[in-house]
């Protein structure tokens, strides 16, 4: 293809069992058609994986995306994906993380994997590509695996490795850049492992062309203007608190929160447990900031508890380590808090999906469904943080109980038998944020839906002061639906609008632009008009958001094609259906099957899907 500003052009295939590299052009009509990162990724998937091969088999692809967004100084434009059929689900899996942007650096938008090697490997990526032996770092944690590599080849690379988590192939393996920023969620960290990969080594000082630098410069201040200058409250709020600032003001509240396995709501004297102070004063050391973010929502923390006492440690979403073990499990401290969050960096684990499948193994004790002849002498109980971390060491090394924990939600319970599947609270296996018996919004409505490991659907959007004005300007809704919606978001419908906030997050995703809410105040016309400087490439956000609708379509008929319907996504956890939440003075009844089916029929309506089954008729054009 002719060079494209923004675009490195190249898509970089390795087959790690015939130790074959290659270089590919990217073709012009998927540019067109899907934008670039997620939406070329998506592309890659489906074409590219084996339909009914387990996400575990060498024929799995695993493959890397980062947009024409990254690399520039756009504010925020960091986000880089990694996407596969995933061992939660058997479905697409996707994760994302504000590093690894350095792959366009090297001349590459996207990298797929395949095959797997016959021995441990580990890819080293420069001017040239090596598949180099990794036997010596296999059983290591990623931080000893990130050290070793630096040591080996220089600090300029960036490392995204597994740790014995991925190697042991638990379903919550995360794999870990630089010793702290996860892909998180959704098992990825166990497809790398299936492949015998640990870890993927980084660098290069390719430049990103631009299309018209003046007008990309001047539209880059307007972007700038609106998503920092005009947030400057918001910004300094993250800048302090990071994603804890997701507790409402920091810490203060967990609102519709899970609590110990969604059995209850959250205490209100449970934030006292996490005294801001002494996080300012004592565990707070600085501010991490993304590839070409000027904010700066990364900690760098103070250990407080384990073998490294003193030292520090960075932390990508702290508030994801409130999800899986203050909220989950009931952990109360920033010392047993903090060291869970060690644990499952070092190890190579996704906080909130590890804290789920523990909650679920305490309710079970606690209930006496299981005892300690099946925990192998561990007592579980709320807050019990000793047994807590050991049972994530157990999980990565694949050991004990942990072995089955290792398995997930879905099929955990299916080995623990003893009815247990009724305590598993999940959405095709993966854990969900928040309990939609308190409160459903069109972004949880999406989050249970379409849970696939990721946070792209509908990231906050429904939480803003909604106008018709941002509707039509920001979320690029026409007139007359957005004079509905401002009216009444539950009469316009909220699964209707969940289809335009997640094609709002999926065009970000795609261009490669951090989500965070002073990036959402940019308004569509902006990242439009900055894209066709960039690349060159004429494009209005009408065309934006047509892109990703047909991302959303590739996506589902990758999962309509793995046996997924719409019977998988009118599942709703037995809890939510069939108790009610009393707790906390609060009582909320459940979830209504017949009005979540209705809201999944005015769903499959505005994506233009088929009512019966949810099939795509036909990609949009």
């Amino acid at each position: 293809m002719g060079k494209l500003g923004g675009y490195a052009g190249e898509i970089l295939k390795v087959n790690l069992k015939e130790k074959e590299i290659c270089t590919e052009p990217i073709p012009l009509d998927w540019i067109s058609r899907f934008i670039g990162g997620l939406g070329i990724s998506f592309k890659l998937a489906y074409d590219n994986a084996c339909p009914g091969k387990d996400a575990l088999e060498p024929e799995n692809v695993l493959i890397f995306g980062a947009g024409p967004f990254v690399g520039t100084l756009i504010p925020g434009a960091c986000k880089t994906t990694v996407v596969a059929k995933t061992p939660v689900s058997g479905f697409l899996g996707i994760s994302g993380t504000g590093h690894l942007g350095m792959l366009k650096f090297i001349g590459y938008d996207n990298l797929m994997i395949t095959g797997k090697a016959d021995h441990p490997v580990y890819l080293k990526i420069d001017d040239n590509v090596e598949i180099c032996d990794a036997s010596d770092l296999w059983g290591k944690d990623t931080w000893e695996t990130t050290e070793a590599l630096w040591q080996k080849l220089g600090k300029q690379y960036v490392v995204a490795s597994i740790g014995p988590a991925g190697e042991n192939m638990a379903v919550q393996a995360s794999i870990i850049v630089n010793k702290y920023s996860a892909y998180a969620q959704s098992g990825m960290g166990a497809v790398m492992g299936s492949k015998n990969l640990k870890a993927i080594a980084i660098s290069g000082s390719k430049s990103i062309s631009v299309a018209d630098p003046e007008r990309f410069s001047e539209l880059m201040d307007k972007a700038y203007q609106q998503s920092i200058e005009n947030q400057k409250e918001v910004i300094n709020v993250f800048r302090e608190w990071g994603t804890l600032r997701a507790m409402g003001p920091p810490i203060s509240q967990f609102g519709p929160h899970e609590y110990k396995n969604y059995s209850e709501i959250v205490p209100p004297d449970l934030p006292y447990k996490f005294p801001l102070d002494r996080f300012m004063s004592e565990i707070k050391r600085g501010d991490i900031s993304c590839m070409g973010c000027p904010i700066g929502c990364k900690h760098l923390i103070r250990l407080l508890k384990g073998d490294r006492v003193g030292g520090s440690m960075a932390v990508s979403c702290l508030v994801g380590g409130f999800h899986g073990f203050a909220a989950h499990c009931a952990v109360e401290g920033w010392e047993d808090a903090i060291r869970c969050d060690e644990l499952c960096n070092r190890l190579g684990m996704d906080y909130l999906s590890a804290g789920a499948t523990i909650s679920f193994a305490i309710e079970l004790y606690r209930e006496k469904i299981i005892d300690k002849a099946d925990t192998d002498g561990l007592e579980l109980d709320w807050g019990a943080a000793k047994e807590v971390q050991e049972l994530l060491r157990q999980m990565a090394f694949g050991q004990g109980f942990g072995k089955i924990l290792g398995q997930g939600l879905s099929k955990g319970p299916q080995l623990i038998g003893k009815n247990s599947e009724k305590y598993a609270v999940h959405t095709r296996g993966h854990a969900i944020y928040y309990d939609p018996r308190r409160a459903m919004s069109p972004d949880l409505f999406s989050d249970m839906i379409n849970a696939s490991g990721d946070r792209f659907h509908a990231p906050g959007w429904a939480g803003k002061a909604m106008t018709k004005e941002f509707l039509i300007k920001h979320l690029g809704m026409p007139p007359d639906q957005a004079d509905h919606a401002v009216t009444d978001i539950k009469g316009y419908g909220l699964a209707r609008f969940a289809k335009w906030a997640e094609d709002n997050a999926t065009m970000f995703e795609c261009l490669g632009q951090c989500q965070m809410p002073m990036h959402q105040q940019v308004e569509l016309s902006v990242w439009a008009v900055l894209y066709e400087a960039l690349t060159g490439i004429k494009m209005n956000g009408e065309k934006l958001l047509q892109a990703a609708g047909r991302v959303w379509d590739i996506r589902r008929m990758f999962d309509f094609r793995e046996g997924r319907t719409r019977k998988d996504d009118s599942f709703i956890a037995r809890r939510f259906v069939s108790e009610r939440l009393v707790s906390n003075g609060e009582d909320h009844d459940p979830v209504s099957k017949e009005s979540f089916d209705a809201l999944l029929t005015e769903y499959y309506k505005e994506r233009g899907w088929d009512l019966t089954d949810g099939a795509v008729k036909q990609v949009n054009n």
